[in-house]
């Protein structure tokens, strides 16, 4: 098990929040457009 960094962590966080926003979001719009 690889030993992760507070730096790692925040980027692991940041990464999957933005990808979750971001999925989302494109949810939203399709919705939106069709």
């Amino acid at each position: 098990m690889p030993h992760f960094g507070p730096l790692d962590w925040v980027l692991i966080y940041c990464g999957v929040w933005g990808s979750t926003l971001c999925l989302m979001c494109a949810v939203w719009w399709w919705g939106k457009l069709a």
